[in-house]
């Protein structure tokens, strides 16, 4: 993972406090407050807080389940963190919201396969081949 300069990121417990006062203020999260809390889970997944990215990205999705992108950084995440059933899902939802997805295809393939379910890890290799047949890490 790439580590990030302590001074670039100077702004990110503004961020966080900005987050947690509008949780405390009785409302939920907007729009706008969500739009913040990616950006404080990127800026925690950047800088190697692993598992505050992962609370991050978790809450994001449970406020926006269709939230194709938090869906994924949280896949990635929960892979990273030895959690392959909990990526496997986050996958398969994304693919329920939008199913052309080839490099979602291969990652989920990927995690099958190394769960040892090799009929389905070939089916999503052979999606990912079919919808993005450039996918050289498919071949």
């Amino acid at each position: 993972m790439r580590k990030v300069d302590a001074g670039k990121v100077a702004l990110m417990p503004d961020l966080v406090r900005s987050v947690r006062l509008r949780r405390r203020g009785g409302r939920g999260l907007g729009r706008v407050e969500c739009v913040w809390l990616r950006l404080v889970a990127g800026v925690y997944a950047l800088t190697g807080q692993r598992s505050a990215a992962l609370s991050a990205y978790r809450r994001l999705v449970a406020l926006q389940p269709s939230n194709a992108f938090a869906l994924v950084a949280l896949a990635h995440l929960l892979a990273e963190s030895g959690d392959v059933a909990g990526a496997i899902a986050a996958f398969r939802r994304r693919l329920e919201l939008e199913p052309d997805g080839g490099e979602i295809n291969f990652n989920l393939g990927y995690l099958l396969e190394k769960r040892g379910e090799l009929a389905e890890a070939e089916a999503r290799f052979r999606e990912a081949v079919a919808l993005q047949p450039k996918l050289d890490r498919a071949w």
